[in-house]
């Protein structure tokens, strides 16, 4: 047996990073598995059953890292001294607990993985003491990184800029323009040691680790123009580099500051399903309703729901009937009947009806947690494109130091001049700095995605663009994607004992009475007619399945078949959706129906056309019943289709097809696609749809418009032809360029300059995506 321990950790900044980790905990005796998420910022561990995890965090320090817990704050007022000794004492004997005893509050730090919140309530309600909320680290995580990018990338503008200003003047020869050596060297040492401390710290750790990725580069080259310039202020000479050590440190934190930015909505979605679970539910106890938080909340109990409340639990309806709507579970498009004996789920909503549940499972087993897992299992997972650029590094870094400490020896050895070994080996070092080759993928990454955000299309991270386009099979949510998600009228049956207008009239006065998305609909199209109102009475709504009324001294009854049928007999109708069919009868005689459905967006066939044109294989899922999903796909040419499937049977389907070696793409728009979307190697949301959704997703198409999402694949296809040229040119440069520095071709000042041109060729390249047309 094993259990399965995420850890959020901080610090990790490139495929090394990983690498490290991953060799690091692997070492261990308790860890069958490790997998490190770079995006996510997740060390996922299985360790053997019973085994201590705090080690785990340990071994992550002592990498270099930075392990993250989740944390409670207990005020300390209502506490005797006694009492917090105490709870220090029985909470430390936890594995990962820590405890943190600050002037008017206790901070409980803790894994949930491991500890969970019941089992720290355990201990604190002897003090009379319980929580029921927890403050996440999942978004912290980010939000600290991008305020400190952005605080040392505004510090490092306005320290560099002036350097290279002074730069621009002693190109020209204009040295009295130029600023004084030593307050260039004071500028850029704020640059070098201040905002660049991350690049030596991070160097420092791959060093002791035996290891070395861009980081360590970035430091050597920076600190070796750096050095020289302070060397050559010393002697009074005004060829100094400072500019050449600071925008490099510059430029690669703009790159990070927008790297990390596209990361930070990473754990969104999470929260927001979070929120979705009710926070207390009106247990009935004997004669009373008792209101409990949704924790205290046990198998067996009986739950009260009052019409438009949220259903707290997942259980079974003992008393009552009623309309709910599952959409945000289920994805249908239409509230659901529930009557005694049927199952409901926590988190939808009773729409019409008082209703009595027992329930079935605890929130930690409600399908919304499950729902809530499997996102988070699927974010966790190992993204399938690593950065290039980090893994030629991990070749390219010390060879390039080995080549410049190389020139330095066999310069001297044949010079006997260290100054000029001294420049050469500089030369090297600086002129190889790996600025061309940062900017290589991130700047096609920022213009692809700016062209594509130009377009309607908001696509989270560099990774998701370099793939879009390997996409071979594509799974489509249909309500809300491949159709409009609203109901229209499509036809109205009078059977001719009223006329067309006092028909209308008759619908419009009853179901104008009602909150059902169903009447609503019907009501809206009565408005856009002009219907009038007609005088009825005796009024009454009957909770999932119509509603009924006096008019003429006869009863009018509208609503599902059933309903009608319960007064005048079975109908034999031949009628392709009954769900959304609505009936009318007046006295004991069928009058007519009502047909609504759900549209099929304009261009959904052109789109399903177009991609298999591409040889991506489409599919249909939904929640909704067999005949409403064959109609569509039949309209839109798909012949691959599920129906009646809930969420874990979604993000199953997208298993199995990456299982038969598929790249999977997953669009939808609801919270119900969320584990799907989380699951697919592409996913793709609905702007139109819901915020869980669009932040789940790697890409939103934000006008709603399906012809955005062939637009993507044309974008991501002209991004990854940019990334190989990016790549291409700034190896072949230093391929070429390194040599001449080593044998003193290329002095250190001229090194600079060119290392410069190299990276604006790399940036004029990548900035030819913004001319891309579709």
């Amino acid at each position: 047996m094993s259990k399965k321990v995420n850890i959020f950790v901080d610090g990790m900044t490139c495929q090394s990073c990983v690498m490290k980790v991953e060799k690091g905990l692997s070492k261990l005796k308790i860890v069958e598995d490790v997998s490190v998420n770079l995006m996510s910022k997740t060390v996922t561990v299985s360790v053997v059953d019973g085994a201590k995890v705090e080690g785990l965090i340990g071994v992550i320090k002592r990498l270099g890292f930075k392990p993250k817990r989740d944390e409670l704050k207990i005020e300390k007022s209502s506490l005797k001294l006694s009492d917090i000794e105490n709870i220090i004492s029985e909470l430390k004997e936890k594995d990962t607990v820590l405890v943190k005893d600050e002037e008017d509050i206790l901070k409980i730090k803790y894994l949930k993985d491991v500890v969970s919140l019941d089992e720290i309530n355990s201990v604190l309600e002897k003090f009379k003491i319980s929580v029921k909320k927890e403050k996440e680290v999942r978004k912290n995580i980010y939000e600290d990184e991008i305020k400190g990018l952005k605080k040392d990338l505004i510090i490092s503008l306005i320290f560099s800029i002036p350097l290279m200003v002074s730069m621009f003047f002693h190109m020209f020869n204009m040295h009295k323009f130029m600023l004084n050596g030593y307050v260039q060297w004071a500028l850029a040492s704020v640059v070098q040691f201040y905002v660049g401390k991350r690049y030596y710290i991070n160097a420092y750790k791959n060093l002791k680790n035996k290891s070395t990725n861009m980081d360590v580069l970035i430091a050597f080259g920076t600190s070796m123009a750096y050095f020289y310039s302070v060397y050559k202020v010393l002697i009074g000479s005004v060829d100094v580099y400072f500019d050449s050590s600071a925008m490099i440190i510059t430029l690669i934190l703009l790159g990070k500051f927008f790297e990390s930015n596209a990361k930070s909505n990473t754990f969104g979605a999470i929260m927001k399903l979070m929120d979705l679970k009710a926070d207390y539910a009106i247990v009935i106890d004997g004669d009373k309703e008792v209101k409990k938080n949704i924790e205290d909340v046990k198998i067996g109990d009986i739950v009260l729901v009052k019409p438009y409340e949220k259903i707290p639990v997942d259980g079974v309806i003992i008393s009552g009937n009623s309309s709910v709507n599952q959409a945000m579970i289920t994805g249908e498009s239409v509230p659901v009947e529930k009557n005694i004996g049927d199952t409901v789920i926590g988190a939808t909503n009773n729409i019409e009806g008082i209703l009595k549940i027992e329930v079935k499972s605890t929130v930690e087993n409600s399908v919304l947690s499950k729902i809530l897992d499997l996102v988070q299992n699927a974010q966790t997972k190992k993204a399938p494109v690593q950065r290039l650029a980090d893994k030629i590094s991990a070749f390219f870094v010390p060879g390039v130091i080995l080549s410049s400490l190389v020139t330095l020896l066999i310069t001297y050895l044949i010079t006997k001049d260290f100054t000029t070994s001294l420049l050469n080996s500089c030369a090297v070092m600086v002129i190889a700095c790996p600025c061309s080759l940062g900017l290589a993928t991130p700047t096609a990454i920022m213009s692809g995605t700016g062209v594509a955000a130009q377009n309607g299309i908001l696509i989270k991270s560099g990774e998701v663009l370099e793939k879009i386009h390997k996409m071979d099979s594509i799974i489509f949510d249909k309500t809300g994607t491949l159709t409009t998600g609203e109901l229209k009228v499509v036809e109205i049956k009078n059977n001719g004992n009223l006329s067309d207008d006092d028909f209308l009239s008759i619908i419009y006065s009853l179901e104008k009475n009602t909150d059902h998305p169903i009447a609503k609909s019907i009501v809206n199209f009565c408005k856009e007619k002009n219907v009038k109102e007609i005088e009825i009475s005796a009024l009454k709504v009957i909770a999932g399945m119509g509603i009924k009324a006096i008019y003429n001294n006869e009863e009018v009854l509208i609503g599902k078949k059933k309903f009608i049928e319960e007064k005048i007999g079975k109908l034999e109708l031949n009628i392709e959706n009954e769900l959304l069919t609505i009936f009318i009868s007046i006295g004991n005689n069928l009058s007519g129906f009502v047909v609504l459905e759900d549209e099929v967006e304009s261009n959904a066939f052109e789109i399903v056309k177009k991609l298999k044109e591409k040889n991506i294989d489409v599919f249909m899922i939904t929640g909704d019943s067999e005949v409403v999903a064959k109609k569509v796909a039949n309209k839109l040419g798909i012949e691959n289709v599920l129906y009646e499937v809930m969420p874990d049977e979604k993000s199953q389907k997208v298993l199995e097809l990456q299982k038969k070696g598929k790249i999977v793409a997953m669009v939808g728009d609801g919270i119900n696609d969320a584990p799907a979307l989380a699951s697919a190697d592409i996913s793709f949301a609905m702007g139109t749809g819901t915020d869980i959704a669009m932040e789940t997703a790697d890409i939103t198409l934000m006008n709603g418009n399906l012809n955005t999402l062939l637009n993507s694949i044309n974008i991501s296809e002209q991004t990854l032809k940019i990334i190989k040229q990016n790549l291409f040119w700034a190896f072949f440069y230093n391929i070429i360029a390194i040599p001449f520095a080593a044998f003193g071709y290329l002095n250190p000042m001229l090194a600079g300059f060119t290392m410069s041109l190299s990276s604006v060729s790399v940036v004029l390249n990548s900035l030819r995506l913004r001319k891309f047309k579709f």
